[in-house]
């Protein structure tokens, strides 16, 4: 049996990795420039975009708006919408779009930047007026720093030379990251064995 421990991911800014690949990202987000009043950030799931949500809520005291919310939202001060795309109503859509545009401070998060197209006209020209970020594939650095984070956010410490070892041999996508780390922790668990190069070397297959 594998006892399964309740763990929640660690948001807090000091905590999202930066170097040179993606510091533009953090900095447009705590930016107080007005051409960046609306941003958009794109990238695939688990690609940190909550992460970066949690940042700049805490920046900026900004509110999450939801269709189900969107009524009772004070639009003068930030806000954060996530998952555009699946907001069920195309007439919602637009005046939220609208009103975010012509009145307050705003993060939209989106999966893919060419999802803009999707929309009716005046959602997509309002959208690509804004700020358009997309999160960029990690490099090694990147990488390790989010598989060792990923590890610490389950109460697992990962070596560097398991990272380095990781980052050689599992798909750089974001989600083959979780994947890859979910799985060592549950045979961490299951054989009561830490995350060596040898031992995780001995279940790649497994992962």
């Amino acid at each position: 049996m594998v006892l399964k421990f309740n763990w929640s991911p660690n948001f807090a800014e000091n905590a999202f990795f930066i170097n040179k690949s993606n510091e533009f990202v953090m900095q447009s987000i705590k930016s107080s420039d007005v051409s960046l009043n609306n941003l958009i950030i794109a990238g695939p799931k688990k690609a940190g975009k909550t992460h970066l949500a949690h940042i700049y809520m805490n920046t900026w005291n900004a509110t999450l708006l939801t269709e189900e919310n969107f009524e009772n939202i004070d639009y003068s001060k930030a806000l954060v919408i996530d998952q555009l795309e699946n907001f069920k109503s195309s007439e919602v859509r637009k005046l939220i779009i609208n009103l975010v545009y012509y009145k307050t401070k705003s993060l939209i998060l989106l999966k893919d930047i060419a999802s803009i197209n999707q929309y009716i006209a005046d959602v997509s020209s309002r959208l690509k007026q804004m700020f358009l970020i997309n999160i960029p594939k990690p490099d090694f650095e990147v990488y390790t720093k989010i598989l060792q984070k990923l590890a610490n956010d389950r109460g697992l410490d990962l070596p560097d030379s398991v990272a380095e070892f990781l980052f050689k041999r599992v798909n750089r996508s974001y989600i083959s990251m979780n994947k890859c780390i979910e799985r060592i922790d549950y045979y961490c668990c299951l054989l009561h064995r830490p995350p060596s190069v040898f031992f995780v070397s001995e279940i790649m297959h497994l992962l």
